[in-house]
């Protein structure tokens, strides 16, 4: 995307995030951070870019994580908890102290990470407790809106809900795609990639 930026942050010995905020940032606003599904991008969030009572009433900042988008990293693990940090790192780059942050679906277990080692102090009543939770980072979440997503773990009780089953969608392609021989030309079939464009964008997203 033409308008999708990148900072360098030094977590995991040095990632370019990519980041979008559809205007310059403002202080006197309060920012809400977004962070996005699995298999999408900040392009997720182009409905809310585009709606100027929201982006007039604050700053809105969406991250590309580790794995997704435009952001790189020469490390071949990480977890939720190395996102999270990365995306505090990119408030501070930027130069955003406080924000609120909106995750959906796995960007949700993301906004509870970035809670926990970066709480507003100001409202933890508890001089222990602030204590125990703040980490090294000068930014601070002041809270968090999970949507669409389980806080529990991928559960027989969570998948009966209708929450994310992942053995029944994916135990087939696994199987089929494990080899004890080497498959240098292997290539997943259109019906997977269909099925993850379906899962993060929806059946009814543009061809292009």
């Amino acid at each position: 995307m033409s308008d999708t930026k990148t900072v360098d942050v030094p977590h995991l010995g040095g990632i370019t995030a990519a980041y979008r905020m559809p205007h310059p940032y403002d202080p006197s606003k309060p920012t809400l951070v977004l962070v996005h599904s699995f298999i999408t991008s900040s392009e997720l969030y182009r409905g809310e870019y585009m709606n100027q009572k929201l982006t007039s009433a604050m700053n809105l900042l969406a991250i590309e994580l580790l794995g997704h988008g435009q952001t790189r990293t020469k490390s071949e693990n990480f977890t939720y908890w190395d996102t999270a940090i990365m995306n505090l790192q990119v408030m501070e780059a930027l130069g955003v102290k406080k924000a609120f942050v909106l995750g959906t679906s796995q960007g949700g277990w993301i906004t509870v990470r970035m809670a926990l080692l970066a709480p507003d102090k100001q409202r933890l009543s508890s001089p222990s407790r602030t204590h125990s939770a703040s980490n090294s980072s000068t930014a601070q979440i002041q809270g968090i809106i999970p949507v669409g997503t389980s806080l529990d773990y991928e559960s027989e009780r969570t998948r009966s809900l209708g929450c994310w089953d992942g053995p029944s969608l994916l135990t087939g392609n696994i199987d089929a795609w494990t080899s004890k021989q080497p498959t240098p030309d292997f290539e997943p079939e259109d019906k997977y990639c269909n099925f993850v464009i379906d899962n993060g964008f929806g059946k009814n997203c543009e061809q292009s």
